[in-house]
């Protein structure tokens, strides 16, 4: 799913009220950047997930590249309150979550999927936007900074998962 130029900010301010309602916080207190970096998360997950689900199943990598390098990037250069950086560490969150959700709806699948979710985090793109390594200790190299220091954190966020 390709987004048409102005959908982000239009999902952005969606979200930011749904986060409102959600929370019980003024609109006002919503952060932006937390709104859009939902929204990115969301659109990349829809893209990302099949295509590296079908590259599993198929052996086929040559079409994973051109997905990165095409309506990605288009999504990723649409942003306004996440910087690149953050963007490009919401790709490898997405790609490393989706082999490991891959694995847990078919097991058999699970090592294959992590070496699909590798090829793709090795693009020159990716390859500074995680550390680790997949389907075991992988870690964004930035920090969407979705939610407050006092609230609980993505699972492979470059400050721990848990609130200290």
């Amino acid at each position: 799913m390709t987004l048409a130029a102005g959908d982000v900010e239009r999902l952005t301010e969606q979200m930011a009220i749904d986060l409102a309602a959600a929370t019980g916080r003024p609109l006002v207190l919503v952060r932006r950047q937390a709104a859009e970096s939902l929204v990115v998360l969301h659109h990349l997950g829809e893209l990302l997930f099949t295509a590296l689900r079908q590259a599993t199943l198929d052996g086929d990598l040559t079409r994973l590249a051109p997905l990165i390098d095409g309506p990605v990037t288009a999504l990723i250069n649409q942003t306004a309150a996440i910087t690149r950086e953050i963007a490009w560490g919401n790709v490898a969150s997405v790609v490393a979550s989706s082999a490991r959700l891959i694995g847990e709806e078919d097991p058999t699948l699970a090592t294959r999927a992590t070496a699909v979710a590798g090829e793709v985090l090795a693009l020159a793109v990716l390859s500074t936007a995680w550390t680790g390594t997949v389907g075991s200790t992988f870690r964004r190299t930035t920090c969407c900074q979705v939610t407050d220091a006092a609230e609980a954190r993505c699972g492979d966020c470059v400050r721990g998962s848990q609130a200290q």
